[in-house]
């Protein structure tokens, strides 16, 4: 492992320098795999990437940190071919992710945001979809201009039906929060 390498595990994500360095070696448009060259005064080992790749879209990479030992072109080494597949089945794993979220998402989006009849269908989806999991808690976040003040603590009364193994709400201070459309925020309470 190189210091690069180190550093993105450890604060889970690099720095733009770092990003732009590896882009500037084709990363970002590459289909196949490819070497990045080594840079000891940064630290950085020479790797081969692996675009992880799904219908024309890049999810991410695999990085090998192998001292150069794997040609990138050699089309015949099993190695390689093992782990090009890997990076596929990577990239179709990761878009399918992506797609479930996408559409839950937009669920959680009627829920909070549509009228009535919206907010009772999609409670049933999300119920339907998160019936495994417990305590999870949905609310609307308090619109500007509305009479909510600071500490006002949100009810999730009204998402029980929804989420009926909610024993407690975190602050709102100590949960995520992710916007979906303006004025509106969904936290998930433990």
């Amino acid at each position: 492992m190189d210091a690069v390498r180190t550093l993105s595990i450890l604060t889970r994500g690099s720095p733009a320098a770092t990003r732009r360095r590896f882009e500037d070696v084709g990363i970002a448009a590459a289909r196949a795999p490819l070497r990045t060259p080594a840079d000891p005064a940064a630290g950085i080992r020479t790797r081969l990437v692996l675009p992880v790749r799904h219908a024309g879209r890049t999810h991410g990479y695999l990085w090998l940190l192998d001292e150069g030992r794997t040609d990138p072109d050699d089309a015949t080494d099993p190695a390689l071919a093992a782990a090009v597949g890997l990076a596929v089945e990577a990239g179709r794993l990761l878009a399918e992710r992506a797609a479930a979220g996408a559409d839950l998402g937009r669920v959680l989006g009627s829920a909070l945001a549509g009228g009535p009849s919206e907010r009772a269908e999609a409670a049933r989806t999300l119920a339907a979809a998160l019936g495994g999991q417990r305590r999870r808690c949905w609310w609307r976040w308090p619109r500007p201009g509305s009479r909510a003040r600071t500490g006002d603590r949100p009810a999730p009364a009204r998402w029980r039906r929804c989420c009926p193994a909610v024993r407690r709400v975190r602050p709102p201070s100590r949960c995520w929060c992710r916007w979906r459309t303006p004025g509106t925020c969904a936290r998930p309470a433990r």
